[in-house]
Parts: C-alpha cells; sequence; structure tokens
C-alpha cells in the first residue's frame, strides 16, 4: 500500500524529547501522563462509541486507544510515536503520521497530545520539528499537514508574536495537481496555501 510504512516511525532526538516507535511497553507511562481529563479535551472519543473522549478514564478504555494506535501502525496506515521527555527518558505523550499519501508526497501530523505537565515547556514544539524534519529530509513529503483547532488552547501559541503564520486549510479533499507556487514544499515555510480570497 505505502511506500514508507518501515521508515514512518524511527527514534528521533532533540534536545527536550525523544520520538520513538510506539510500543506496548509504553502503555503504563503514557497512562499514567494522560491521566488530567483536559489533555482529551478536543480529542475524537476512544472507543468511538464513547460519550466523551477522554479515553484515560478507565485502563480499558486507554488500552483500546493503544491498540487502535498500534493496530493502525502495524497495517502501514499509520505511523505512531511515543514522546519521551529526554532527560528521564519518562513517556510524556503521544502524536502520530496519518492521512498517508506516498505517491502524492504527503501526509498529516496528527493526535498529538502531552500529559499536561509538558504543556508550554517547548516539547510540543519540539516534537512537531522532529516529525516535520523526518517528513521532508528522511521520507522526501512535499506537503505535510497539521490540523489545529482554534478552540484548542495549545493552538493559541501561533497567535503569538514570534509564531509563524499559518493560513486556513485549502478545500479537502486534496486535489492530486502539484503544489502551487504559494504552498511550501519546505519546513521553512507555512506548509498549507493561502486560501483564495472571495
Amino acid at each position: 500500500m505505502s511506500a514508507w510504512p518501515d521508515a514512518l516511525a524511527g527514534r528521533e532526538e532533540g534536545s527536550l524529547v525523544v520520538l520513538e516507535p510506539l510500543a506496548p511497553e509504553h502503555e503504563p507511562g503514557l497512562l499514567a501522563a494522560a491521566a488530567d481529563r483536559s489533555v482529551w479535551d478536543f480529542m475524537p472519543a476512544v472507543p468511538a462509541t464513547a460519550a466523551d473522549a477522554y479515553a484515560a478514564e478507565t485502563p480499558a478504555r486507554f488500552r483500546a486507544w493503544m491498540e487502535g494506535a498500534l493496530a493502525e501502525s502495524a497495517a502501514g496506515r499509520e505511523g505512531a510515536f511515543v514522546v519521551l521527555d529526554r532527560e528521564s527518558g519518562v513517556p510524556i505523550g503521544s502524536t502520530r503520521y496519518l492521512t498517508l499519501r506516498p505517491d502524492h508526497g504527503g501526509l498529516e501530523i496528527g493526535w498529538t497530545w502531552l500529559g499536561k505537565p509538558w504543556w508550554r515547556t517547548g516539547a510540543n514544539v519540539e516534537t512537531k520539528l522532529l516529525l516535520l524534519t523526518r517528513a521532508f529530509e528522511r521520507l522526501g513529503c512535499e506537503r505535510v499537514e497539521l490540523k489545529p483547532d482554534r478552540l484548542i488552547g495549545h493552538t493559541r501559541a501561533l497567535d503569538r508574536p514570534h509564531a509563524p503564520k499559518l493560513s486556513a486549510t485549502p478545500a479537502w479533499p486534496p486535489t492530486p495537481s502539484p503544489p502551487s507556487p504559494a504552498t511550501s514544499t519546505s519546513p521553512s515555510g507555512p506548509c498549507v496555501a493561502p486560501r483564495p480570497k472571495a
């Protein structure tokens, strides 16, 4: 299906965090990191039939989240990572490559969450930088998508004066045509093309 499954997830090291392929042995540490209900406020419900998204409400619900992430990775449809604190080696969160389009050189970064003690520490920024670098430099991506929701408090960082400005996401699904000149094909600029003005 994909030219990427073996290369999707691998170890990436930063100064604050280390990314590794998600594995069953990460479950206890991740469950502890995910204990604060607010971590799950804007995530899809796990399982999908649940009344809310609080996947860490019980060990069984969290196990369903883990099993889903591991199964999607094993099938080559996603690449799930654990985010480890570099200094302690403790699991602090998770993230994934998903919506894989190797024939078009594109993928999405999503399902990212960090335990609340690691919010506003730089861990999320470095996680995204490691993922973007891997996508562009190792996987050969031409397009990587981040889909922040303005309702999510964590994305308010994009409104800070020093933050890069991202424009609105173009219409979905993407067309198979090559990127327009306004679309960034490297991690040095915005990841999406500006929406045409009406």
